[in-house]
């Protein structure tokens, strides 16, 4: 079966990153699209320059919102899957093909720190030794790639901010439509997706995470959209 996927980069300021995510993830050949939550540091004028399929918003309804809409939008199209990422992302080419199966949501390896604290089986650390690599640099980043192994294995805890679903994720929607709870403006979302779908670990996958750009890694306020974390 030849699988036609969808990749969506959520983004809210942050120009440059997203700027070297959106060039990585161009090599990659995959139709793209880009939920800009009401950027203001040029992000839009960028998209639009660089013809990029972006949903705009005309005001700032935080990360879930944002979730949800790429997620109705995907229902829409004729792609087998969905795959949703953070700004804060690198690629290599390999990747998305080792994400894609029939289970409803899988989400790749990462760098430890990439992963967080409570997703330790997550980080790739724990299965390859990568030392001598440096991860952020694309030519490493593409080798760690290449010589992971194919398979999956449940994921006990996991973080969201690379996230492929097929169409069996319609299952888990909420009553109102939405795949992700509205009342987690930012946080949260990922947490509560993980308690109605198992989510599975694609152990030949690896997606840098720069992790923690997107709130300056605090806790308190991610929530409060009339804030500028960045």
């Amino acid at each position: 079966m030849k699988y036609n996927p969808l990749l969506v980069f959520t983004t809210y300021n942050q120009i440059d990153m997203t700027r070297k995510c959106l060039e990585y993830a161009c090599e990659l050949g995959y139709d793209i699209l880009v939920v800009d939550d009401h950027s203001t540091d040029g992000t839009q004028e960028y998209l639009f320059q660089t013809h990029t399929d972006a949903i705009c918003k005309g005001e700032r309804r935080g990360l879930t919102d944002s979730w949800n809409q790429a997620y109705k939008h995907w229902k829409g199209t004729d792609h087998s899957h969905l795959i949703l990422c953070n700004n804060d992302v690198l690629i290599p080419k390999g990747a998305i093909e080792a994400m894609l199966s029939s289970h409803a949501l899988v989400v790749p390896m990462t760098s430890y720190a990439g992963a967080g604290y409570v997703s330790k089986a997550q980080a790739i650390d724990f299965h390859v030794d990568v030392r001598n690599y440096d991860p952020i640099q694309s030519d490493d980043c593409q080798k760690i790639q290449n010589i992971l192994s194919r398979g999956f294995k449940i994921a006990a805890s996991w973080t969201g901010f690379c996230m492929c679903m097929n169409c069996r994720i319609v299952d888990y929607e909420l009553p109102d439509g939405n795949l992700f709870d509205s009342d987690n403006v930012n946080v949260g979302n990922d947490d509560d997706l993980a308690h109605r779908v198992q989510a599975h670990l694609a152990i030949g996958a690896f997606v840098w995470h720069y992790k923690g750009r997107s709130f300056n890694k605090q806790i308190a306020g991610r929530d409060d959209l009339s804030r500028d974390y960045k």
